[in-house]
């Protein structure tokens, strides 16, 4: 209906595969987690996946990654979450030295 009104053209669309494809990429990996939420080694394991995906992902640019652009997008990225991590860091900070002085 809104490409009919946008472009003037109705688009053909296979719905069944639309559902199946949402049913994949979606609700089954939620489902999944859910289900699985109560297991202790599941964050360690879902660490190691993310880890693994990454570094294989690195590993195949790693020509890329070592160019000039590369570098400068890592020290970015770097540094960002560098500077995110440092409120929490810094009120970690505060917390123990508040505890040091309510307990002297």
């Amino acid at each position: 209906m809104l490409s009919l009104m946008l472009i003037g053209k109705r688009l053909p669309v296979d719905v069944m595969g639309m559902v199946s494809s949402i049913l994949q990429i979606v609700i089954a990996p939620i489902t999944a987690g859910l289900l699985l939420n109560w297991r202790p080694f599941l964050p360690l394991l879902s660490e190691l996946d993310t880890a693994c995906s990454v570094g294989a992902l690195v590993a195949v640019n790693i020509n890329s990654v070592l160019s000039p652009f590369g570098l400068t997008h890592l020290f970015l990225i770097v540094a960002f979450h560098f500077q995110h991590s440092l409120p929490v860091i810094s009120s970690m900070v505060r917390c123990e030295s508040l505890a040091k002085k309510s307990i002297l």
